[in-house]
């Protein structure tokens, strides 16, 4: 069975949401536009022209004694704001209304009357009357008839306590005027922005759907939370002025390789040769869910890696269909002799490897291409090829297909030992690749850890976390020492 680690129930976290809201950035954003695009469309096709005619008035209340004397008992804001308030009651009657249409001619009921009238505090001890309707012709009306209601609705009245004061309310009036144009329509403004922040929100909670359902391996704290695997190694992505060099620097080739890159194949070689003396290990799959997670340079560098402690290691590319290892090694004539023709009994086994001397390890090409892939690879020859060449090495590493692609890494596990799984950052999603687990997980053939590949920096390099500047730094400092004993031996050479 495969290693587990004890780690604790995934949950999503807020890293991984914006780190996926980075990359998915653009369903939010459609969504805002399309959302605010049909709040405008839809408040264009409900848009009703509307037009309010507007009357101001405010109410002077006067004292009248004995002698004729007047003099000005209330006009100010605390009197309006209670006045506004009984006006509309009053201006909302039946015998109101019942006037108002009558003077104005309107054809209306007096229903559709109170939902177009209001009296509201304008400024100050002002109160406005505001009628608004469908036309200009009937707000403006409606409002000249309210106007003249307000004579009747404010009558003078005599004190009655027998003081001989007298109390007159007088009106001051600004008659309505006929709309000039419609009233702004702020639907067409509310309605877009309402569109655009539920557009909004809805690709924020797709985004997090989308986070939930088929979230990728981000980190190594994602390894050790999301996937029921021991973490082998953590390969750090190759720097640019290592790709811009001659060669290919995607293997372990010193001093062109990146010193990081070095010491991640040194951890996983430390974990391989571990196992191997612990529970006699020799034949390792290497495998990966995806294609183009680098499986097939984990495999040549984890050959490479033994083979510098001196370990006879033999790499195989068992990859009939899409072979890769002759280009990581520049091989141009592979399809010569190689694994395909061993299975199909044309080729001895000793025969068709070939012993690369710049790297140290010995290497079986995938030979011919052919369809006939799952047929070769589990046939007899296959476990007799086993048989011959197992006893001539240390170490075979075996380089196969994607295991969730195809099925070749499933055939031949019960003629190895143990699996690798590579896991490259931030690419496949973790469910497919438990699933690739349980596929390839057996009691005879143990998925042993994973390599996770292609990691960013800053990440938390090589599982080393907070030492990972030390590397650094002793890299810098390496480097400074050799550069001093070369000048050194140019100085002694020159005297």
């Amino acid at each position: 069975m495969y290693e587990q680690n004890t780690s604790a129930t995934p949950s999503p976290t807020t890293l991984r949401y914006f780190r996926q809201l980075k990359k998915s950035w653009w369903i939010p954003t459609i969504l805002l536009v399309i959302f605010a695009v049909a709040g405008f469309l839809f408040a264009q096709l409900t848009y009703k022209p509307t037009y309010s005619s507007i009357g101001s008035f405010w109410l002077q209340i006067y004292s009248t004694n004995e002698n004729d004397q007047t003099k000005l008992v209330m006009s100010d804001i605390q009197a309006a704001t209670g006045l506004a308030q009984t006006y509309q009651y009053f201006l909302t009657g039946a015998d109101t209304i019942d006037y108002v249409l009558e003077e104005s001619g309107l054809d209306l009921n007096p229903s559709q009357v109170k939902k177009m009238v209001s009296i509201s505090q304008a400024t100050g001890s002002v109160l406005e009357l505001k009628v608004t309707a469908s036309d200009p012709e009937t707000a403006y009306r409606l409002a000249v008839a309210y106007m003249g209601a307000i004579d009747i609705v404010v009558n003078p009245k005599d004190d009655s306590s027998g003081s001989g004061t007298a109390f007159v309310n007088s009106v001051q009036k600004i008659q309505p005027r006929m709309p000039q144009g419609p009233n702004t329509d702020y639907k067409k403004i509310l309605y877009p922005a309402a569109g655009a922040l539920l557009g909004l929100a809805v690709g924020l909670f797709l985004v997090w759907v989308l986070t939930r359902v088929s979230h990728t391996i981000q980190s190594e704290d994602d390894v050790y939370d999301f996937l029921p695997v021991k973490l082998f190694a953590s390969i750090p992505t190759i720097g640019s002025r290592s790709r811009s060099r001659k060669g290919n620097s995607s293997l372990l080739i010193s001093p062109r390789s990146d010193f990081s890159y070095v010491e991640a194949y040194k951890s996983l070689r430390v974990r391989v040769e571990s196992l191997a003396a612990e529970r006699g290990y020799k034949k390792f799959i290497v495998t990966s869910t995806l294609a183009d997670e680098g499986k097939s340079t984990v495999a040549a560098n984890l050959a490479i890696a033994l083979a510098q402690k001196g370990k006879k290691v033999l790499l195989i590319d068992v990859d009939l269909r899409r072979p890769t290892q002759h280009n990581l090694f520049q091989q141009t004539t592979y399809r010569n002799k190689g694994l395909s023709d061993i299975l199909t009994g044309s080729v001895y086994p000793m025969d068709a490897i070939h012993h690369n001397e710049k790297y140290g390890v010995y290497i079986l090409y995938s030979g011919k291409p052919t369809d006939q892939a799952s047929e070769l690879l589990g046939n007899d020859l296959m476990n007799e090829f086993f048989k011959i060449v197992e006893p001539n090495f240390d170490f075979i590493i075996i380089d196969t297909p994607p295991a969730h692609v195809v099925s070749d890494a499933m055939t031949i596990r019960r003629f190895v030992d143990a699996t690798i799984l590579v896991v490259r950052q931030d690419f496949t999603p973790a469910s497919t690749i438990r699933h690739t687990l349980e596929d390839l997980d057996s009691e005879e053939t143990p998925v042993i850890g994973c390599v996770f590949n292609g990691v960013a920096r800053p990440n938390r390099l090589l599982g080393y976390g907070r030492y990972s500047s030390y590397y650094y730094d002793y890299r810098e400092s390496d480097s400074s020492q050799s550069q001093s004993s070369k000048k050194k031996q140019r100085i002694t050479r020159n005297g």
